[in-house]
């Protein structure tokens, strides 16, 4: 996928009024939409480049994530392009921390969303289920907005 491929994904999650749920799912969504290639995503490193060496999550080069490396990406662009204030990306990014770890989760590998990335055994699969469940249940919760 080349960087312009990249930035019309990205422009998803930045459309709409800003309501907190709504944009949570939209964010999710543009989350998901960027990991969906198995080489979209990596796993001990926030992004990576075409050569697989470490890059910042908002890097021009970057061309795969983990997944708080996407949350970041996304969040950090729509900043960028939409105006919000650090302060606001700071609350986006607890607002999609929060959906994916829901208060009271019994599930201990999901105490933080890198640990959950990078176990071992974790697989591409396993965190597209995660974003897709989640997705699902804001979205059922989410009916008027």
């Amino acid at each position: 996928m080349e960087f312009s491929e990249a930035q019309r994904l990205l422009s998803k999650s930045c459309a709409g009024v800003y309501r907190p749920m709504n944009q949570t799912l939209k964010d999710l969504q543009a989350v998901r939409e960027l990991l969906a290639q198995p080489e979209r995503w990596t796993q001990m490193a926030y992004a990576r480049d075409a050569a697989g060496s470490q890059v910042p999550e908002t890097s021009t080069t970057a061309v795969c994530f983990c997944l708080s490396g996407a949350i970041w990406r996304i969040i950090a662009n729509c900043s960028d392009s939409a105006g919000h204030s650090i302060a606001d990306s700071s609350g986006r990014w607890s607002a999609v921390k929060n959906a994916l770890i829901p208060e009271g989760a019994q599930v201990s590998p999901l105490r933080t969303l890198t640990r959950f990335n990078d176990m071992e055994d974790r697989s591409h699969a396993d965190i597209l289920k995660l974003l897709d469940d989640t997705i699902k249940r804001l979205t059922d919760e989410c009916k008027d907005c």
